[in-house]
């Protein structure tokens, strides 16, 4: 089965549909999508494996009175240090929009169709890849696919779809096994996606009913792969990735759109309310900057998100959505929008790929997350382990990345 391998290469039109008159006028003309054209084979799909401290701190001050010269020095000494604490704090103040180092991703996105045939081995060494470049978290884009809520793939043994399944339906019972299995063995941290439709993107089939549907069917899906997962393998469990993307020309859509999250994070709350949830949107440039700290703002007030959710925005560079000149502004704007949430994280997920499914060359990738670093607290990607890793013929890029993650240096 073909499957997108960016995260937004489909309709911006979204869900605005649901909402009676919804703003859907400003959508891109140029980024329109023949349904035939929404899905493209991935360069993943057929992998080519041949190719190959912190400074320390003084003691305190010698109070011996005997040496009143030393005294005197310590002292100064001490107002020196002070001054230089007052400083740096001073530097601190000015916000924590301030770039220290350079910044790296600390994960990546992987879509399961393309690892189908992985044992827990083959995980291993695909994760001890990741772990050499800092990476450490991944994040499951979904593990099933359930058209109108009937499933149609999933990549873990379940139950659900007995009797709920399409003629198509495939099931890849191991692919969570091996996963999780070999996260546990590598001490790196798995985000789980549920379910996603092709539909999302046909605003023509969205209704209440069918959210209501699809968020029911999510939901069972979570409480399955907890109890399959979670007691034994808590330290790799991370949390639940939400994959249905909005993005930041909703219209009057911002309402719907909270509620939608609500049935997702509400019903979540109840299996395990120490699990956060990630949603990743996308960016286009057919809203302003204003508009889009204006409706996500609006979301917010909606969505009952929990301490420590994640709101991980695309750059959409990748996808092309927006232009390198214009993502200064709109993570400016998303991070005001989030800072009136409190306990809503934000990280960036800075896209390494080009619009014709290419990989992204390292000094592009690289920009992306130097713009986006003084809003964010963490950067992920979509997607190392498609486009970056030697896994996938990528080793060349794999170690141009691996040598910026060591020194800094591009090249």
């Amino acid at each position: 089965m073909k499957r997108v391998l960016c995260l937004a290469l489909a309709s911006l039109l979204l869900l605005c549909a649901c909402a009676p008159g919804a703003d859907i006028s400003g959508a891109d003309s140029e980024n329109t999508y023949d349904t035939s054209d929404q899905y493209s084979d991935s360069p993943a799909s057929n992998p080519d494996t041949s190719s190959d401290d912190s400074d320390t701190v003084s003691g305190e001050p010698d109070t011996d009175v005997s040496d009143e010269t030393e005294v005197s020095k310590d002292e100064a000494e001490t107002s020196k240090n002070e001054d230089e604490i007052s400083k740096d704090e001073d530097e601190t103040s000015k916000g924590e929009n301030t770039v220290t180092e350079h910044p790296t991703v600390s994960g990546t996105f992987v879509q399961l169709w393309a690892f189908t045939g992985y044992s827990q081995a083959k995980w291993e060494s695909h994760f001890d890849k990741l772990l050499e470049v800092g990476i450490d978290t991944v994040i499951i884009q979904w593990t099933a696919s359930t058209p109108y809520g009937k499933f149609d793939d999933c990549y873990y043994d379940t139950a659900l779809a007995a009797g709920n399944s399409t003629s198509g339906y495939k099931n890849y019972s191991k692919c969570m096994d091996h996963m999780f299995a070999a996260a546990s063995a590598k001490g790196v941290k798995l985000f789980v996606g549920l379910n996603l439709s092709d539909e999302w993107w046909d605003v023509s089939k969205l209704t209440d009913d069918w959210a209501a549907s699809q968020a029911s069917v999510g939901l069972a899906m979570a409480q399955e792969l907890y109890d399959k997962y979670y007691n034994k393998y808590t330290d790799s469990f991370a949390g639940w990735y939400w994959a249905w993307e909005l993005y930041n020309h909703m219209g009057g859509f911002a309402e719907a759109a909270g509620r939608f999250l609500n049935l997702y994070l509400n019903g979540l709350t109840e299996i395990d309310p120490s699990l956060p949830m990630m949603l990743s949107p996308f960016l286009s440039s057919s809203a302003s900057t204003a508009d889009t700290e204006r409706v996500w703002k609006e979301v917010f007030a909606i969505a009952d998100f929990r301490e420590g959710d994640i709101f991980c925005s695309q750059d959409s560079i990748g996808a092309g959505f927006i232009t390198m000149d214009e993502l200064d502004g709109y993570f400016a704007a998303m991070k005001a929008a989030v800072d009136t949430e409190p306990g809503l994280v934000f990280w960036a997920n800075n896209e390494d790929f080009t619009t014709d499914y290419g990989t992204a060359s390292l000094d592009r990738f690289v920009r992306q997350m130097e713009i986006t670093d003084k809003y964010v607290t963490g950067h992920v990607t979509f997607a190392y382990s498609h486009y970056y890793h030697p896994d996938m013929g990528k080793k060349s890029y794999h170690e141009q990345y691996k040598h910026y993650y060591e020194t800094g240096e591009i090249g």
